[in-house]
This record gives structure tokens, C-alpha cells and sequence, in this order.
């Protein structure tokens, strides 16, 4: 297994069941080196401040790849092959490769060859990780996110990650996490346990869509801001049926003195 950041274990399936550590190139990044040619799987998981793998399904992802090329490089000292093509091996050289120099005699010898050797090594494969939007739940405060129809984010409770994925439905926002399903309702403050930690989520604004969610430790400011949210809802409703009677009466009126001219040049030409 390979530690890559705060949130992620990678684990590369390699020959033989061995494991191949890998290097961090930043935060979206991970390089592996020396890996062998073939089809490999990538296997990375969530874990928690004290670097255990979460247990939840979404917290784990698989991506396949398959490594088709390589790369010539010179071998070495050591590596268990005797080579004099490329670097010059031989027994006087490199007897750990190529073993103890035989005895002279005074015989006759024939000289051999063959043709040049290339070690075959595999090439580095960089592999992307992809992002998933992370937000820090800390106390005092709330975090709101704008979902769609379905989408998943990271949470960041007391230095501890989870994911959380959420679905739109005619009765509200489905959450879920590997310790259970949750439904939101609108307008009410819901408590999530993640990670044996309790937290609340609400909603600020739904729509068929779409939904504004808020969400934080303190179960009194999140049911503040769902009330503002609701209030300016209403106020907002009421602008739009006031603008919708003002466009009716508008309408009506243009009708009316529409009428009453047609009417008026109708008795003109009388």
C-alpha cells in the first residue's frame, strides 16, 4: 500500500501478489515506476486520520490499466545478469553477476558471441486520480454546496474524510454514507452520522433539479439558515405574483383602451 495524502490509500496489484510503492506528484498525481508490462488494477481507498480505510463502497474506487510499452535502459552491477554487450561485464569485472573468472590452461580455445542484449524494463506509467469536491465542516460555522440531479462530495470532520453522495427526489435529498441512507425533507434539519460523528443537513432551496444544501455541526445555526432561506422564498414568491399582477392588469388595461379606440374610429367612420 502506498500513503498518498491525507484522504487516500493506493495499492497497485503487481506480479506474484507483490505490491509496488508509488510517488506522489501532487495532490491529482501519482507516479509508479518499474511497473511490469501487462494489465495492473489501481485500487484507491478513503481512510481516516488514523490512516484506516473507511468501510463504505463509495469510498473506494477501481480504475484498470494496461501497460504495453518499455523502454531500453542499461543494466547494472548486481542485477543478476551478466552483461558485456552494453556495460562491459565479465568475470573480472563483475563476478557477482557473471561469476569467477576459470582457471587459464594452456589449451586451445574457441572464441563465441552473440547478438547484443537489451535489458527491457518497463516504463513509468502516471496515472490521474480524479477530483471530487471537498468541504471542511468545522464548529461555529455552516457550509452550503449547490448539488445537481446526483453528485458526491468529500467532507472534512475533525481531520477525518468522508465521501457523501446525494439524489434529488420528489420528497427531498437522499443522502448517503457508509453508515446508512438518509432522507432530507424540505425544510427540516436532519442529523447525518459520519464516521460515528453526528451532523446536520438542510435544505435552503429546492428545485426539481437541483437543491442548496447547508449543512454543519450545530443544529441550531443550520435550522437559522434554512428559516432564511424559507423567508426569503416567500419573499420571493410574493415578488413574482405581484410582477404577475402587474403584467395581468397591464394586459387588461392595453385591451381596454384597445377596445375603446377600435370602438371610437368605428363611430368616426359612421
Amino acid at each position: 500500500m502506498f500513503y498518498n495524502a491525507p484522504s487516500n490509500i493506493v495499492e497497485l496489484n503487481l506480479i506474484a501478489g507483490t505490491t509496488q510503492y508509488a510517488t506522489r506528484i501532487d495532490n491529482n498525481t501519482i507516479r509508479f515506476n518499474d511497473v511490469p508490462l501487462g494489465e495492473r488494477t489501481l485500487r484507491a481507498r478513503l481512510v481516516d486520520s488514523s490512516h484506516l480505510a473507511l468501510t463504505n463502497a463509495e469510498a473506494e474506487t477501481t480504475i484498470i490499466f494496461r501497460i504495453n510499452a518499455s523502454s531500453a535502459v542499461a543494466g547494472y552491477c548486481g542485477d543478476n545478469i551478466c552483461d558485456g554487450s552494453i556495460i562491459g561485464e565479465s568475470c573480472s569485472s563483475c563476478s557477482t553477476d557473471c561469476g569467477q573468472c576459470p582457471t587459464p590452461d594452456t589449451g586451445t580455445s574457441g572464441g563465441g558471441g552473440g547478438a547484443p542484449r537489451v535489458i527491457a524494463k518497463p516504463i513509468n506509467e502516471t496515472i490521474l486520480i480524479p477530483t471530487i469536491e471537498k468541504i471542511d465542516i468545522v464548529e461555529g460555522a455552516t457550509s452550503s454546496i449547490e448539488i445537481d440531479k446526483e453528485e458526491s462530495i468529500v467532507i472534512d470532520v475533525y481531520g477525518s474524510s468522508y465521501e457523501l453522495s446525494f439524489v434529488i427526489t420528489d420528497e427531498g435529498v437522499i443522502v448517503k454514507s457508509f453508515s446508512g441512507d438518509y432522507l432530507i425533507p424540505r425544510n427540516e434539519v436532519t442529523p447525518v452520522v459520519v464516521g460515528n460523528r453526528e451532523m446536520f443537513i438542510g435544505i435552503e432551496r429546492f428545485e426539481e433539479d437541483k437543491a442548496s444544501l447547508v449543512m454543519g455541526l450545530d443544529e441550531g445555526l443550520i435550522a437559522q439558515q434554512i428559516e432564511r432561506g424559507i423567508e426569503e422564498e416567500i419573499a420571493r414568491e410574493k415578488l413574482k405574483s405581484t410582477l404577475f399582477n402587474i403584467i395581468v392588469a397591464f394586459v387588461v388595461v392595453s385591451l381596454v383602451v384597445l377596445v375603446i379606440v377600435i370602438v371610437a374610429m368605428w363611430r368616426k367612420r359612421r
